[in-house]
């Protein structure tokens, strides 16, 4: 009788450290499959890295020839250089024209890293006149509109100013600067 108890519990502690053993063989390769994935993905799109710091050195010594652009901005993405007049000194895609940016093209050009998005939505009014609201949503709480905060502004089709909540210096955006505003450009 005593035999019989030892071999049942034998076999019981034989499942269990069975069964653990399978659990944990399972996690390890699902953890290892999702890593080499994610990083094969990562390869093939060229996603920019989290660590850029050597790149930014080559960008501070003017060192444009010799940065990665995927590994700034992706595979679909490119930069400029601009001088002190906005005028495009380098641009990491030589497919891409040089030009240069007005004040205003810069002020809407979009934040690559930031604490905030801009939302554009199209709509028509009871005459049905095409309108575009911009939303500016910020995540985290400023006072200060220019600070990240919030504010909407309300453009006709002409890209006229037709209502905003904060303080707009102007009336009228150009349509290079709505592009801008709205990331609408063509390319």
């Amino acid at each position: 009788m005593k035999k019989d108890k030892r071999k049942k519990g034998s076999f019981f502690s034989l499942l269990i450290k069975n069964y653990i053993a399978f659990t944990v063989i399972n996690v390890v390769l699902v953890m290892s499959i999702f890593s080499l994935g994610t990083l094969a993905l990562a390869a093939h799109l060229k996603m920019p890295e989290g660590d850029i710091s050597s790149q930014i050195k080559l960008l501070e010594r003017g060192e444009y020839e010799k940065i990665k652009a995927y590994k700034l901005v992706g595979s679909k993405g490119y930069f400029e250089i601009l001088d002190k007049d906005n005028k495009t000194v380098y641009i990491s895609d030589n497919k891409r024209e040089k030009h240069a940016y007005t004040k205003g093209e810069l002020q809407c050009i979009q934040d690559f890293v930031s604490d905030t998005i801009i939302n554009t939505q199209q709509y028509k009014d009871e005459e049905g006149q095409l309108l575009t609201l911009v939303k500016k949503i910020g995540y985290y709480n400023s006072d200060d509109e220019n600070q990240g905060g919030q504010y909407f502004i309300v453009f006709d089709s002409n890209r006229n100013i037709l209502m905003s909540s904060g303080n707009v210096p102007k009336k009228q955006y150009t349509k290079r600067e709505f592009q801008y505003l709205t990331n609408t450009l063509e390319d």
